[in-house]
């Protein structure tokens, strides 16, 4: 069994820029990805994804969007840049390859893979935030006579054409679909809400000193976010989403949350109702194709789909090591574990921004412990 220095799991863009940036140090070191190729959390999103960030603060260095992409780039476009820069960095990715199991071992630690055990002094996660879906406990789901469904099976409005649909969530995902679905008559679509999301615009994130107010007192950011809304998207609290009163900054410190990115068209269609805004999905009818709603009424839907987030599904692979705290999150207090190294998990949005420095800060330490020869 041949051992590697490093190893990265995921080839996303946090686990690419690790291995580019290891590689710039002369380390070529394998990225392990269960699925068919760079970028894979997008190959399985909506068809009209978009990034949240602008085009220029989500390149890394040597490579740029080719010329006439949009100021934020679609699923394809992010995919193709993805797959471009892998190639150009000479990555060797090992798609279809599962780590199932990663477990400390005499000189660093030994990986259970689809392909096989593997050992390695070092083992970079870069599989992100996002990797399962999380679908609520909600009562009597099993016995719902419609379609129920997670987004992160949701490609186009197609299917959906003269149906009714409930689109449970309020953030970023859950707006964009249920604008498509308007658009794409949906006989009528409700937005299922249980806590008024902080909306961002999404031109937002084309402005200048974003980054800079991550930085700022979380106080002061809400407040400069709190005018921003009501200059930029205005009130809509006689249409079900009232301004909640926890800030973005502070409900991000808090539970990891950000706020809910969003575009003309869905802000459009709730003040219009072509997207009518009620309460939280509670359970369901039995036997039925009708949804208990929060406030105890009760709504048609020949579909229900769940934008309910994602989690990153670390337990499997890595929770008998005590790093991940009870979100299944790795926790920077018990992450010390000697050549354990984590990228892409913090809680910060359009956190593809961070990823080069915090991968050049990764390769530093492991290259800094590599054999002299």
């Amino acid at each position: 069994m041949r051992a590697e220095h490093a190893v990265i799991i995921g080839a996303g863009p946090a686990g690419l820029a690790a291995a580019a940036a290891l590689g710039s140090r002369g380390l070529a070191s394998p990225v392990l990805e269960r699925g068919a190729g760079p970028a894979e959390s997008w190959r399985t999103r909506p068809e009209k994804l978009r990034l949240n960030s602008r085009r220029r603060s989500s390149q890394f260095r040597g490579l740029r969007y080719p010329r006439g992409t949009g100021t934020f780039p679609g699923r394809d476009e992010v995919i193709e840049y993805f797959t471009r820069y892998a190639s150009l960095k000479r990555i060797d990715i090992r798609t279809g390859t599962t780590v199932q199991r990663v477990d400390a071992h005499p000189g660093g630690w030994l990986l259970q893979t689809s392909a096989g055990p593997l050992e390695a002094r070092h083992v970079v996660v870069a599989t992100g935030l996002f990797a399962t879906p999380v679908m609520p406990p909600w009562p009597d789901l099993e016995s719902f006579r419609g379609t129920a469904m997670h987004s992160a099976g949701y490609r186009n409005a197609a299917p959906f054409a003269g149906r009714d649909v409930v689109v449970a969530g309020a953030g970023t995902t859950a707006m964009e679909i249920a604008a498509e679905l308007v658009a794409g008559g949906a006989r009528s679509v409700a937005l299922a809400v249980r806590t008024p999301p902080n909306l961002v615009p999404r031109i937002f994130g084309a402005l200048p000193g974003v980054k800079l107010m991550l930085r700022l007192p979380t106080a002061l950011g809400d407040a400069q976010m709190r005018v921003l809304r009501r200059r930029l998207i205005g009130n809509l609290e006689a249409h079900g989403l009232p301004e909640p009163s926890e800030g973005p900054f502070a409900l991000l410190k808090r539970t990891g949350a950000g706020p809910a990115t969003v575009d003309p068209e869905p802000l459009a269609a709730i003040r219009d109702g072509s997207i009518r805004v009620v309460g939280a999905v509670a359970g369901f009818g039995r036997d039925s194709d009708q949804v208990l709603l929060a406030d105890g009424s009760w709504i048609h839907a020949d579909v229900l789909i769940a934008a309910t987030g994602f989690r990153p599904g670390l337990e499997s692979m890595l929770g008998h090591l005590d790093v991940l705290d009870e979100a299944g999150i790795p926790d920077p207090d018990r992450t010390e574990a000697n050549g354990l190294h984590f990228i892409g998990f913090d809680r910060v949005p359009g956190q593809l921004v961070f990823c080069p420095a915090a991968a050049r800060v990764i390769a530093r330490k492991i290259t800094a412990d590599r054999p002299r020869s």
